[in-house]
């Protein structure tokens, strides 16, 4: 659950100062100090000190500081604070009147409506304050979204910032951010343009498998805005079954030689569960050269090539089972073919990637014949040291051969040869 609040730093009351205009409204003669009013004796001008800035309220004898009791309705839209007319001790309200607040806050009338029930609304702009949950004038997070309630602590993580200001003027402020109460220094910015939105990202593996707790603060000319909200940290893990073994020979025909399977059954592990012991939902997509030929849930084995189940997991063994006969694999040609199971957790309706792995299997069909198919599992690697030794391991079925000559080969060279 979000919480907003806002801390403003002011005294504990407003102190009214007199004097000519040409006096209050300068400041080398009297300093700024949040809180302060000052009322000009020779023209009836109206001063107040908010946000380090000495503003200007209004001129005239009629306008009026009024005692309000109660705090407003905020209405983001407009960017506005609505008062019930009744919580205003006056018999007499207009615009530009001060409204002050029980916990010291400066707000201006701007507009008066009556709807047809005849409800007064009293319209108002925050200039100075003491602690409105959600306002404190000046610039403001009007909103944080993008952020889940439960998130895989392996991704990183997105926080949108939208920003509002009750000013023409402020639109630059500086953000913290902690987590888990400590602060994130890489996000944490000094003063910086906030009139537009801002995402911010939390790299992964910085959340803890358990409840987070992301500490915003926005500070503006004094003013210090707090969001805070808790995040159910998950870890997931995708492990492919210890009886796997990818050496043996696959084919589409309905019926096989003697060794030759038609199903492709991948046994895995997949554990996951968050802070508050609550079930996650683990996706297993399977690729045959990167066409997706089956989504299976954790929690149910799949024999054909269409269909999309979601199960609930907190530790579940489970296997993808593909039909090698279905019509979506016929053009599938004889030889190596690269498998691939990648892992996923469903979390708020998006699926997040856990764990892949990825294979080289055997592919046999009648009109390749005795044609010899070789397959390995040496890693994908791209550089190795000069003086390491290289052990490559290699798999090669040809049917109804006994001997197939074998060739090695470093740079066109050839570095052996032979039969097997």
């Amino acid at each position: 659950m979000a919480r907003v609040t806002t801390r403003v730093s002011t005294t504990d009351a407003f102190t009214v100062y007199r004097g000519t205009e040409e006096n209050i409204a300068d400041i080398a003669k009297t300093p700024i100090k949040d809180g302060n009013v000052y009322f000009a004796y020779d023209n009836d001008v109206i001063y107040f000190d908010a946000q380090a800035k000495r503003h200007r309220v209004a001129g005239g004898g009629d306008v009026s500081f009024l005692k309000c009791h109660g705090e407003p309705v905020r209405d983001i839209e407009h960017d506005e604070y609505l008062f019930d007319r009744g919580t205003i001790d006056a018999e007499k309200l207009s615009v530009d009147n001060i409204l002050i607040t029980d916990d010291n806050v400066l707000y201006r009338v701007i507009k008066i409506t009556e709807d047809e029930d005849h409800n007064v609304t009293v319209h108002t702009k925050i200039i100075a304050g003491g602690g409105v949950a959600g306002g404190g004038g000046g610039l403001t997070i009007v909103e944080a979204s993008d952020i889940p309630a439960r998130a895989l602590i392996t991704q990183p993580l997105s926080i949108t910032l939208r920003f509002g200001s009750s000013t023409t003027t402020d639109k630059v402020g500086a953000v913290k951010f902690e987590l888990n109460g400590e602060e994130l220094t890489y996000l944490s910015n000094a003063r910086q343009e906030l009139r537009v939105n801002k995402t911010f990202t939390i790299p992964a593996n910085n959340l803890i498998n358990g409840t987070n707790t992301i500490h915003v603060e926005l500070k503006v000319n004094g003013v210090t805005q707090v969001y805070e909200t808790d995040i159910s940290g998950i870890r997931a893990e995708f492990k492919a079954g210890n009886s796997w073994n990818q050496r043996q020979p696959y084919t589409p025909s309905e019926t096989p030689d003697t060794g030759l399977l038609n199903t492709i059954t991948f046994p895995f592990v997949f554990n996951g569960l968050d802070a508050q012991a609550k079930t996650v939902t683990g996706i297993v997509r399977t690729y045959i050269d990167d066409e997706e030929i089956v989504t299976t849930a954790a929690s149910t084995a799949m024999d054909n090539a269409s269909g999309y189940e979601i199960g609930n997991i907190v530790t579940n063994t489970g296997s993808v089972i593909v039909n090698c006969a279905v019509p979506e694999l016929a053009d599938i040609p004889h030889g190596m073919h690269i498998i691939r199971f990648d892992g996923y957790v469903l979390i708020g309706g998006e699926a997040f990637p856990v764990d892949s792995y990825e294979y080289e299997i055997i592919w046999v069909t009648d009109e390749g014949g005795s044609t010899p198919i070789i397959i390995s599992s040496y890693p994908a690697v791209t550089t190795e040291e000069n003086y390491n030794v290289i052990e490559i391991p290699y798999v090669i079925y040809a049917r109804g051969l006994e001997k197939v000559s074998t060739h090695l080969y470093l740079n066109n060279n050839e570095l052996a040869t032979s039969p097997i």
